[in-house]
């Protein structure tokens, strides 16, 4: 599996982003970072011949957290309503681009809205608009995989009440993982190297930690620098990865904007931070 940050494939230094639909469309292709994706497209269709099969995971980057910010983090109810509807079309949007490059590419993806798929089970005792755990129905990314890679994002889904909440790409990783049993590498393309010793945006002394195991993941200090995801940040990243390792399934964390990066963690050379059982 491979996790496309929103860092990477969204500009999230914006400091705006609209939120009427026309102006959406309109200016969409303007928070994209395209230079990175026709990049990544070229790898993956590189290294396609000698994978056996691959889901893709994107992050919403920009296009998730300025509508969910100004919405669906408010008390009002009516603010909920209006916002749901909003969001949904701004990560299709998206999603929607990203599919346009790939396609382009020769790559056969194919888009898989999480909200038809998941349902929210619990939700952040801190954050409660956003789900940590769902029920997930895998039947059409089993099918998909036979013969084309399935798509999905971070997206907004019900929970058992019918309520909306937010379930981050990071989350979307791990319920994959877990449910359907049978992967065996997860690649987390970022916008760093890998996992640090702090964060290297803020600290030019903070290191690269090569390899983390369970047993040795108190070591770790983050940080989660001054732009907070609204569904959490590097620290939350690796928590969802620290889960996959303890499902068997080792995963690395490289910096997806570098050259042959994503090529080689595909095939499975060690690159960035390699995080095993």
């Amino acid at each position: 599996m491979l996790k496309l940050g929103g860092s990477v494939v969204t500009h999230k230094g914006a400091r705006s982003f609209p939120l009427n639909p026309n102006e959406m469309w309109n200016n969409a292709t303007s928070f994209i970072n395209i230079k990175a994706i026709k990049k990544i497209s070229s790898e993956i269709k590189e290294c396609l011949p000698d994978l056996g099969y691959l889901i893709i995971v994107h992050g919403a980057g920009v296009f998730g957290h300025f509508p969910v910010s100004r919405f669906l983090k408010s008390d009002a109810n009516h603010q909920v309503l209006v916002g749901w509807p909003l969001t949904l079309y701004s990560v299709g949007l998206e999603n929607l681009i990203l599919q346009n490059h790939m396609l382009g590419e020769g790559i056969p993806v194919v888009s898989v809205p999480p909200r038809s798929l998941f349902t929210v089970t619990v939700r952040d005792a801190d954050r409660p608009w956003v789900g940590v755990d769902a029920s997930f129905d895998c039947t059409i990314v089993r099918r998909l995989l036979k013969h084309y890679i399935p798509v999905l994002f971070g997206d907004l889904v019900f929970d058992q009440k019918g309520d909306p909440a937010v379930l981050s790409g990071d989350t979307i990783l791990y319920l994959c993982a877990r449910e359907l049993k049978d992967v065996n590498l997860v690649v987390a393309g970022t916008d760093v190297q890998g996992i640090f010793t702090d964060d290297p945006k803020q600290n030019p002394n903070a290191h690269l930690i090569k390899k983390v195991t369970l047993s040795g993941q108190g070591e770790i200090s983050l940080k989660e620098g001054s732009y907070r995801d609204v569904d959490g940040g590097m620290s939350r990243k690796l928590k969802e990865l620290t889960s996959i390792a303890k499902l068997g399934i080792p995963s690395m964390v490289i910096d997806a904007s570098k050259e042959g990066n994503i090529s080689k963690a595909l095939r499975g050379e060690q690159v960035g931070t390699l995080i095993v059982p």
